[in-house]
C-alpha cells in the first residue's frame, strides 16, 4: 500500500514539474513567396533581441521559394516573433505567432503569413 501511494505521489510531482517546464516543438517555415530569403530569425515574443540566423545552417544560407525549413522551438509555443530578410535586404517581421495548435508557418509575398 505504501509503495502504491509513493508511486502516485511521485507521478503527481513529475506531472506538475513537466507542466511547468518548457517543451520543444518542431515547426516548418515555408517560403510561399517568389523571392529568396537571405535571413531568418525567430525569438520568444518577450525577447528584446532576435535569435540566431536559422539559415546559417542551411546549405547556401538561403531559403528559396517553395522550400521549407524545420526549426525547433523551446519553451512556450504561444508567443513567437519571426523576421525574414528578402532579396532586397528588407526585413519583414511577424509578431505574436502562436504555434500551440500549428506546426507550419507559410510566409506570403504580400507580407503576411499563415499558420497551418
Amino acid at each position: 500500500m505504501k509503495t502504491k501511494l509513493l508511486c502516485m505521489i511521485a507521478a503527481l510531482l513529475l506531472s506538475a514539474a513537466v507542466s511547468h517546464a518548457g517543451f520543444a516543438k518542431q515547426i516548418t517555415v515555408f517560403n510561399g513567396t517568389g523571392f529568396t530569403f537571405h535571413g531568418l530569425a525567430v525569438s520568444p515574443g518577450e525577447s528584446e533581441q532576435w535569435g540566431e540566423d536559422m539559415l546559417e545552417s542551411v546549405q547556401g544560407g538561403v531559403l528559396k521559394p517553395g522550400e521549407g525549413l524545420k526549426i525547433n522551438l523551446s519553451g512556450d509555443t504561444g508567443n513567437w516573433d519571426m523576421a525574414v530578410i528578402d532579396d532586397d535586404g528588407q526585413q519583414v517581421e511577424f509578431s505574436g505567432l502562436d504555434f500551440t495548435d500549428y506546426s507550419q508557418v507559410t510566409i506570403h509575398a504580400d507580407g503576411t503569413c499563415t499558420l497551418e
